[in-house]
């Protein structure tokens, strides 16, 4: 979902491939986690988490241990 993501965000033209960033963190401390991390400006991220939405995160959060 991540890789579609990146995809989608590189074809609209807001974004290039130095925009995004790949990250991972751990849930409940066991299971490796993926989330994307997207450069909206010259000093402003925002986190972005496909897997987290349907888990009741927000957009500029994602998943981590006791969430």
């Amino acid at each position: 979902m991540n890789y579609l993501l990146r995809v989608l965000l590189i074809k609209s033209g807001w974004f290039t491939d130095d925009d995004i960033e790949l990250k991972i963190t751990l849930i409940w401390g066991v299971s490796i986690h993926q989330y994307v991390k997207i450069k909206i400006n010259e000093d402003k991220f925002i986190n972005v988490d496909i897997w987290g939405a349907n888990n009741n995160i927000e957009f500029g959060d994602h998943a981590h241990w006791f969430h």
